[in-house]
């Protein structure tokens, strides 16, 4: 009932006036992107009645029809349960905030999706990251209790209808509508995001110093929109499999995705929610249903794959995640022809967005809140750090002349598993592993068994190894030769470990000053961060 929305506004009006603070932070709540400010500010972190609060917020919204997932609750509850089991000096280690907020995201939304595998994979793609067991122990356990209380006391979760799953590969028009969509899912998830930061931004400054007045006229405008269609007030996954069963109309399902949408802005800029992933991919799944109404009026007997397929546009576009989205509706199904077309509509529409030009909503979000992150750490603390203060200077230089012998010697007395080699003149001309050294000290020792006159062992010198592979400085620009400045800034490393272990660092007379590994990075980013964040409390 759109009463119910109205009582329940009040509730939480009340709720948030008793447990408003000075700093107002518990009114000024977005969901997913406070989740990472709060793994990035270890001098602030969000205090754990701030998180059981919210939750207690998601839940009540949740019951009364407001455009919630069910999962938005169980994660803002499981990160303040966490909050609490530790000491307060545990804010000061940045992977156990990683590890607790992805065990709590995880958790909740294995247990709301039933789809644990997916689950895991959500806080990987966020650049969230945390240890993977930890993550994986919470994603199953969630998921085993809940199929535990549905048999316990017989409970019926959602059910898309598996008999509309049929998708023939080798039918070129289906192709073809799963493309429409695809680029519709692009397009319409850009506009989703510019609608939601519009709302956002403008209640923000129309109700800057009165920011309770902002909960009533939200509340009071969902009111509105539950008096005018009530039934897309209905639970997400129920929305979608009344939609889908009933075989709806496409201006009924038009409806539904305007006034979710609507609905799902409102509440973002008044209230804010960790419960998005149900709606969005509701938002996506009406999308698909309208697409195939569009081009089968009557309906087919694939609209339960395009309301996966656009489901997974919508959710992989606006958040960034489509492995995991497109892994869902594998769970969902546990049909592989249904798994390859949504993943290929996820990653399509992601990269429509990309085209054109708009961040996820997530990043606009901390954007906003003066955070950009990088592969999951802060940019503006990579760009303060330059590669002299991280690197390493301990390590072993051979020159290009050396023999596999005076280089076998070396590496039994080297810290790390990479030799740099320079030139006569000093400069850096590539690096060689141990594994290289290794494999051509035993070659020879076979070939010396054979030929006892020819001791090749010290005919082969260092250059020599070097042209065998593209490790040589300048060969191939994705090789190990890739080199890095000393005065450059550890933003530039953001990509560089993906596809080599260590880095050279050069200076200006392309000598080689120090060696640069991942490891480095991380900790020369937890230094800088401890130490603004000292600095702060000072």
């Amino acid at each position: 009932s759109p009463y119910l929305i109205l009582a329940g506004g009040v509730l939480a009006f009340l709720i948030y006036h008793v447990f408003l603070n000075k700093k107002q932070r518990l009114l000024d709540y977005r969901g997913l992107s406070d989740l990472l400010i709060h793994i990035h500010s270890p001098t602030a972190p969000e205090q754990p009645r701030h998180w059981i609060v919210r939750s207690a917020c998601s839940l009540l919204f949740t019951l009364i029809g407001g455009p919630v997932g069910g999962e938005g609750a169980a994660i803002e509850a499981s990160q303040g349960f966490a909050a609490l089991q530790r000491p307060r000096s545990s804010r000061w280690f940045e992977q156990m905030r990683r590890t607790d907020a992805a065990s709590a995201l995880t958790a909740g939304l294995s247990a709301s999706f039933g789809a644990p595998f997916a689950a895991v994979l959500v806080p990987i793609e966020l650049g969230i990251g945390g240890r993977t067991l930890s993550v994986a122990i919470s994603g199953l356990t969630a998921f085993v209790s809940v199929r535990i209380l549905d048999r316990t006391f017989s409970l019926e979760r959602f059910h898309f209808g598996l008999e509309l799953f049929s998708f023939d590969i080798y039918r070129l028009q289906q192709w073809m509508w799963l493309l429409s969509l695809a680029i519709l899912c692009g397009v319409l998830s850009a506009g989703i995001i510019h609608l939601i930061r519009y709302f956002q931004i403008n209640f923000s400054h129309l109700f800057k110093f009165n920011i309770l007045f902002r909960i009533l006229l939200g509340v009071s405008a969902l009111f509105l929109l539950a008096c005018i269609h009530a039934p897309s007030h209905l639970p997400p996954g129920i929305l979608l499999e009344n939609i889908l069963l009933s075989k709806s109309f496409l201006p009924e399902t038009a409806l539904c995705f305007i006034t979710l949408l609507a609905s799902l802005a409102l509440f973002l800029s008044c209230f804010g929610t960790l419960g998005v992933f149900w709606p969005l991919f509701a938002l996506g799944g009406l999308l698909g249903v309208g697409v195939d109404h569009f081009f089968s009026p009557v309906g087919s007997e694939s609209s339960g794959l395009f309301l996966m397929a656009g489901g997974v546009g919508v959710l992989s576009s606006v958040l960034g995640i489509p492995l995991s989205s497109a892994v869902l509706t594998f769970e969902f199904s546990q049909r592989i022809q249904v798994f390859i077309p949504c993943l290929m509509v996820g990653l399509l529409a992601r990269q429509i967005r990309i085209w054109l030009l708009t961040s996820p909503l997530i990043n606009k979000d901390l954007e906003a809140k003066g955070l950009s992150l990088v592969s999951g750490r802060s940019f503006s603390i990579l760009d303060s750090i330059s590669v002299q203060d991280a690197m390493v200077t301990d390590f072993e230089i051979v020159h290009e002349k050396e023999s596999i012998s005076e280089l076998y010697v070396k590496i039994l007395k080297t810290k790390y598993p990479f030799l740099p080699v320079v030139s006569d003149r000093g400069k850096y001309i590539g690096i060689l592993t141990v594994d290289m050294i290794e494999e051509s000290w035993q070659n020879q020792d076979d070939n010396n068994q054979k030929d006892e006159h020819v001791p090749l062992n010290k005919l082969l010198e260092a250059k020599d190894l070097l042209y065998r592979s593209d490790f040589l400085a300048g060969s191939l620009p994705g090789s190990m030769a890739r080199t890095l400045r000393s005065t450059d800034k550890l933003s530039a490393t953001t990509s560089l470990f993906d596809d080599i272990p260590c880095a050279p660092v050069l200076n200006e007379d392309d000598k080689i000053v120090g060696l640069l590994f991942v490891y480095n990075v991380r900790f020369a980013y937890e230094r800088e961060e401890v130490r603004r964040s000292l600095k702060t409390l000072a």
